[in-house]
């Protein structure tokens, strides 16, 4: 693995091939993004992008502003489902039937994170079959490889389907500092499955505090994310989750805008 602008990308031989899911006809042509992805040094996909009617018609991976070209066709009404930082790709389940008018075709795909989201179509025709993948423990999904048919109408719709895995990557968090630029004073704490740390000081806007994770104890890899006083307002946690990595040198940076009963609070990176 090398990393390039803090982002990682990995390297042919170190991309690990799933089989391939779904059912590959005389309809069916190839599609592999694996030789655009290692030559534009892509990392870990920021959005999943599915087009879905009747089947599965289109499946991409969109890496910051670049996305790797589509497998599937034009068609169908179309999903962005966006990944939070440190967040990736563990496991994919779906679903495909053989007899889309005589072509095989995807009829249901869900990706699923560490952070436990699963983001997923399922399309309106019947599924025949039923597949899921897992990585393993040490690695993260990272692009695609499969094939599409074309039904007698023209249009062209995802048939197979296969993943490509690399090294999941060591980037965590070992600090987390919440801005303050809300209308009121606030104090904030990290909290994690079974733990809380101390409050933070209060702060008005525009400043900010920072809380050390190392210093609390955290079982490494674990979860956290932040709750929010607003001082004769709400008290509020964050949706969003970070990863604790004790050996990183990196730090999650929340942000809260609003008002005392309304306000939201932003992970930033």
């Amino acid at each position: 693995m090398r990393y390039i602008n803090q982002k990682f990308y990995c390297t042919m031989k170190e991309l690990v091939k799933s089989e391939s899911f779904g059912k590959f006809d005389a309809f069916s042509g190839s599609y592999d993004a694996r030789e655009v992805y290692e030559s534009h040094l892509l990392g870990l996909p920021t959005q999943i992008v599915i087009c879905s009617g009747d089947v599965i018609d289109s499946v991409s991976f969109i890496y910051g502003e670049f996305e790797l070209p589509v497998l599937g066709g034009n068609g169908g009404g179309k999903h962005v489902f966006s990944l939070r930082a440190n967040e990736y790709i563990v496991k994919v389940s779906g679903a495909y039937t053989s007899n889309y008018f005589g072509a095989s075709a995807l009829t249901a795909l869900s990706f699923y994170t560490n952070l436990g989201n699963i983001y997923g179509v399922t399309a309106n025709s019947r599924a025949e079959s039923h597949f899921e993948y897992e990585v393993p423990a040490d690695k993260v999904i990272c692009c695609l490889f499969g094939s599409r048919s074309e039904h007698t109408d023209g249009s062209v719709f995802v048939s197979t389907i296969g993943f490509y895995a690399c090294e999941k990557p060591s980037v965590g968090v070992s600090k987390i500092t919440c801005i303050n630029n809300a209308g009121f004073i606030q104090k904030f704490r990290v909290l994690w499955d079974g733990g809380a740390s101390d409050w933070s000081s209060k702060y008005p806007n525009p400043q900010s505090a920072t809380i050390d994770l190392n210093g609390l104890n955290i079982p490494a890899h674990t979860r956290v994310w932040i709750e929010v006083d607003a001082i004769l307002g709400r008290t509020k946690q964050s949706s969003d989750r970070v990863i604790y990595e004790p050996a990183s040198a990196n730090a999650a940076v929340y942000r809260t805008t609003g008002a005392t009963l309304t306000y939201r609070i932003h992970l930033e990176g």
